[in-house]
């Protein structure tokens, strides 16, 4: 079972998934659990953003993504799936193969304005957690229907606020955005 789980491993990180799990993985502390709502386009900038909703505290968080990252995820939450396996489709075959359960994904920081993710992965009697990008944790999470939540300190401090009718924007704006996400189409 060692070679199985060593064969993985290699997998994941020849597919440029670096493990990180002594540094982030301490992180983990207080998780909400999250919705992916969809995803947006800025109309001015054209950048790409998946929304993920906190509904039990009232918050929507907004992550910048690349386009392809934007496709899959939208792909997914369609239920449109490609002839041959995008990167999602194929990491999610490799945890299938080799036996390995994604419990779930953790956004789990914000740092130097990048978001940081990692996909909590069961091997054998083992959890490891494999430092991602959110969108290709999320798009991942999705391909597999394992919950996603986001550390407790992320939301709060990056998450617009849903009060009534109106969304309050975060004291500290991962970016430079004037547009709030519920103008993005």
């Amino acid at each position: 079972m060692q070679r199985h789980n060593s064969l993985i491993l290699s997998i994941l990180v020849v597919f440029g998934i670096s493990m990180n799990a002594g540094l982030l993985a301490a992180q983990e502390s207080d998780p909400i659990a999250v919705e992916v709502g969809g995803v947006g386009t800025n109309p001015v900038t054209r950048s790409a953003a998946v929304l993920l909703y906190a509904q039990a505290e009232n918050r929507v968080l907004p992550i910048f993504i690349g386009s392809a990252e934007a496709g899959a995820i939208s792909r997914y939450l369609d239920g449109v799936y490609t002839p041959r396996p995008m990167t999602h489709d194929l990491i999610s075959n490799l945890l299938d193969v080799f036996a390995g359960q994604l419990e779930r994904v953790v956004v789990s920081d914000f740092r130097d304005s990048t978001y940081f993710a990692l996909l909590v992965i069961r091997l054998d009697d083992k959890v490891i957690r494999v430092d991602a990008r959110p969108s290709d944790a999320i798009a991942v999470a999705l391909k597999q229907g394992v919950p996603i939540v986001v550390e407790r300190k992320v939301l709060e401090a990056l998450g617009y606020r849903h009060d009534g009718n109106e969304l309050v924007p975060p004291t500290h704006p991962p970016a430079a955005e004037e547009i709030p996400p519920t103008e993005w189409i």
